[in-house]
């Protein structure tokens, strides 16, 4: 099964729950969702009211997730990889 690419474009609160992606959408409170992080290539956030816990973004980095922040124009700014699978900055 090929990986997913997850985009967010409204503010989401991202966290992580046994395990796994747990998105809770802030202007719909009880809209969660749970997704499998070892079925994810790269998220996206677009949306500067996005939050990340510190935990998420470790076991992110442990399945090799890469997240791309956009800028104000929606085009990509900055990601965060995990070092171990990209050589070039692990040195």
């Amino acid at each position: 099964m090929p990986k997913q690419t997850l985009v967010f474009e409204s503010p989401v609160q991202l966290s992580v729950q046994n395990s796994m992606l747990k998105i809770a959408y802030k202007d719909d409170p009880d809209n969660v969702t749970l997704r499998a992080i070892e079925d994810i290539a790269i998220i996206l956030i677009d949306n500067h009211s996005a939050s990340l816990t510190t935990p998420l973004i470790g076991k992110l980095a442990e399945q090799n997730v890469a997240v791309v922040f956009c800028n104000e124009k929606h085009m990509p700014s900055s990601m965060l990889m995990n070092l171990d699978a990209n050589t070039l900055q692990e040195k």
